[in-house]
């Protein structure tokens, strides 16, 4: 949440050392490498921490989360509907699965996805902030526009409005608005949306890592310019 993705290495190292077989720290270990652009390494803490607690109600997740990341959205959909399926009252795991599922051009069952979290109670998720990355993946321009205006409204009748800049990178990278995505991308790590900390192994940017004006908004990031990241395939052991 502070966005110091060294300070909370070292600290869940100390964790890890005090007890190596921990899975609730191998898990987090393995969400802030991922931050860090390390994602052989992320792979391997969290599949460790499913092995050590196969029935943990968040590791399904966090292997869905990484495939999610690496753009491989076949297994990101598997595992989440592993987790939701441990635990189905968490709000996040219905987000990823909606995102992957958009991106895999599986719409019949994105919507169903939008249909069963609209009906959840208290759910955090808003079915216009669903619905916004629905319609941008599917290249319905004015409709998403229509969605995030509904959305803006929520937002700003909302007392303590949650940061949703990576969301709004998201729509407009799928709607080609490669200009408005950076401004979302520059207002959101200067707002602190934690979402945005995956932005070294978010798949989601890489027809964009060799663009000017991208790379001077990550080298102006000091949380985001470190050059800890490994260089290897995305097929993973």
């Amino acid at each position: 949440i502070e966005r110091d993705i060294v300070s909370a290495e070292q600290n869940v190292n100390i964790a890890l050392k005090g007890k190596p077989s921990f899975p609730d720290a191998l898990i987090q270990k393995g969400l802030i490498v991922a931050a860090a652009g390390r994602m052989e390494e992320a792979f391997d803490c969290i599949f460790q921490a499913k092995r050590l607690n196969p029935y943990s109600d968040t590791v399904d997740y966090s292997i869905g989360f990484l495939y999610y990341l690496t753009g491989e959205h076949e297994k990101a959909v598997e595992y989440m509907d592993k987790n939701i399926e441990k635990n189905p009252e968490w709000d996040a795991q219905y987000m990823t699965k909606l995102e992957s599922l958009c991106l895999l051009e599986r719409f019949d069952e994105a919507l169903a996805t939008i249909e069963h979290v609209k009906n959840k109670i208290n759910s955090p998720l808003s079915e216009n902030m669903l619905k916004a990355y629905y319609y941008a993946a599917q290249g319905s321009k004015q409709k998403s526009y229509d969605s995030l205006e509904l959305l803006e409204d929520e937002l700003n009748k909302n007392n303590h409005k949650p940061p949703v800049y990576a969301l709004y990178c998201q729509i407009y990278l799928l709607l080609g608005e490669t200009q408005k995505a950076l401004d979302s991308l520059e207002t959101g790590l200067d707002q602190g949306d934690v979402q945005l900390l995956f932005i070294k192994s978010d798949s989601i940017w890489d027809e964009l890592r060799d663009d000017k004006r991208f790379i001077e908004i990550i080298n102006n990031t000091s949380i985001l310019s470190s050059k800890s990241t490994d260089s290897t395939s995305k097929k993973y052991k």
